[in-house]
């Protein structure tokens, strides 16, 4: 709650200006505004441009768990009390979003038939829009509940 002496409380008390605008134009304007100074701000960047946004909703949501590492990985599953261990399968190390796309040797050959180059873990996470989609593809081709 404001102090009595912040601006809003007398601001709060004051009698409203009349305006000619209705409340939707009021609303278009103020959004645009924000749009702008968002746009001003943050380089031009327009979220809806975003690689992530040109994926499907499937592609984005496997995408998206694993940028925040709340997924079906054991990694998490220990975190959240699911699982006993974060120890991933194989036994090599703790199964987290990294060793899964980079380091699991299980997947050797599905990621280089992915990543044929081989792709650093920043791409495969926060590249293009088809380095996205590449992601997962692995995912989907491992047969991973991510």
């Amino acid at each position: 709650m404001c102090p009595p002496t912040s601006p809003s409380s007398k601001g709060s008390k004051t009698e409203q200006q009349p305006s000619d605008l209705t409340y939707s134009e009021a609303r278009t304007l103020i959004r645009n505004r924000q749009k702008s100074t968002f746009k001003k701000k943050n380089n031009g960047y327009n979220p809806h441009e975003d690689a992530l946004h040109q994926l499907t909703r499937h592609e984005q949501t496997i995408v998206f768990r694993l940028w925040t590492g709340h997924c079906g990985l054991n990694s998490h599953l220990k975190r959240i009390g699911i699982r006993q261990s974060a120890l991933c399968h194989c036994g090599e190390a703790d199964q987290t979003p990294d060793h899964f796309l980079q380091t699991r040797q299980l997947h050797c050959s599905e990621r280089k038939h992915v990543w044929p180059t081989g792709t650093s873990l920043h791409t495969k996470l926060w590249g293009s829009t088809q380095d996205l989609e590449m992601t997962a593809h692995f995912v989907n081709i491992r047969g991973q509940r991510i």
